[in-house]
């Protein structure tokens, strides 16, 4: 039985963490059962055996990849910053997987940073793998997103756009497979059926199956491909750009399959210390200054947003991913903890956390302050009916219970 009492009348939220990860309860549908143990912990361990069967999944990975390999030019997209997390699939899928890979940077002027950009390039050239640099920096794009900033949107439309035109890469080329770099803690942050559809376990559940065609059909199509337009729509981009964005899937020749999207560390173990240090040593990977842990150094506007959700909402997304690390086992909550400090004191000493959106988009303070509240009275609303429900009903998950 969760405690849903206290979090429903706020009493004191703040302070309460879960006593195995240190979840505060104003991160998503928090719940503390009565040995302080957070919904999210609880349900991890029912399944963590089925997610960490490592041994399992590679070889469904590795399964995935030698459908197709050496049939086409590549055997593989990467949707590739520069970053650690997508420096290491293109690393892992060129010296463990043997793939010809196809290494996608979409530059949209202040994602990825040019010390992420000038990585890209380094670990490119050390492997010798072909990279495409994509110019995503038009009037459109940039008006686009500065009404995503205006909505408190941001993040979710540059991931978006990533991995839309790391797809369209993918169709243009006629390549199987497109692998996206989302950290375990980013893929299972939300993963409780208490958040129901938008923890991702239908996503993940479909990613963790054996390969067909069918699968891929499934999981493209023009009934999605004309979903995802109108997504894009809400931020201004007209039906031709929508379209050019996002068009059609096609299928790969001589087959009735469609590109597939997968998600590397769906499959592998991650471990943030372990890939910084492979990446220095084998591929010339430079280190950022003043880094951290689940740091992002790759979006000028990371540390803003993170100022962003942190005013509105209490708690920032990197909270949520740092704890499923401790859960997992690559870190204690003590580091955890020590972590989320760091990054609430940078947070504190920024001067001028918004002053980027006037920089890149002419946006005016008043403007992130009118959809921090926006966003703030929308996250209550929903928590609030959320935790409602659950008091009439009781969660599950299957799709994840029944790999």
């Amino acid at each position: 039985m969760y405690l849903l009492t206290a979090s429903l009348q706020g009493e004191n939220v703040e302070a309460q963490r879960c006593s195995r990860c240190g979840l505060p309860v104003t991160w998503g549908i928090s719940l503390l059962d009565k040995h302080g143990v957070c919904n999210y912990c609880n349900y991890y361990d029912t399944i963590k055996d089925k997610l960490r069967d490592f041994d399992r999944w590679q070889e469904l990975f590795k399964n995935h990849l030698d459908t197709y390999k050496g049939k086409y030019k590549y055997d593989a997209v990467v949707g590739f910053s520069g970053g650690k997390d997508s420096s290491y699939i293109v690393y892992m899928l060129k010296k463990q997987y043997n793939c010809n890979v196809l290494a996608v940077t979409v530059n949209f002027g202040f994602m990825p940073t040019m010390q992420a950009i000038e990585n890209s390039r380094r670990v490119a050239l050390g492997l010798g793998v072909d990279h495409i640099i994509f110019d995503a920096t038009s009037p459109e794009i940039k008006d686009a997103f500065a009404e995503a900033a205006a909505k408190g949107k941001i993040c979710g439309l540059c991931t978006g756009l990533c991995t839309a035109f790391t797809r369209k890469m993918a169709i243009e080329h006629q390549v199987p497979f497109y692998v996206m770099g989302a950290d375990r803690g980013q893929l299972f942050r939300d993963l409780s059926p208490e958040n129901g559809p938008l923890s991702g376990a239908g996503a993940i559940a479909r990613m963790l199956t054996p390969y067909s065609e069918e699968k891929t059909r499934r999981s493209d199509n023009p009934q999605r491909s004309k979903q995802m337009r109108k997504w894009l729509s809400q931020f201004g981009l007209n039906p031709d750009a929508c379209q050019n964005i996002y068009p059609d899937p096609q299928s790969l020749p001589s087959t009735n399959a469609f590109p597939l999207s997968l998600q590397f560390f769906l499959f592998h173990p991650y471990n943030e210390k372990e890939i910084k240090h492979i990446l220095q040593q084998e591929v010339n990977w430079r280190l950022p200054e003043k880094d951290h842990l689940h740091a992002h150094h790759d979006c000028l506007f990371h540390d803003s947003i993170t100022y962003f959700t942190r005013s509105a909402v209490k708690t920032t997304i990197t909270t949520g991913e740092i704890c499923v690390d401790v859960r997992e086992g690559e870190i204690e909550q003590k580091e955890a903890l020590q972590a989320l400090q760091i990054e609430n004191e940078k947070l504190d000493n920024m001067e001028k956390p918004y002053a980027v959106f006037r920089e890149q988009f002419g946006i005016e303070e008043e403007i992130i302050k009118k959809a921090e509240k926006k966003f703030r009275k929308r996250i209550n609303f929903l928590r609030k009916l959320r935790k409602f429900q659950l008091l009439f009903i009781k969660p599950k998950l299957k799709k994840l219970d029944d790999l």
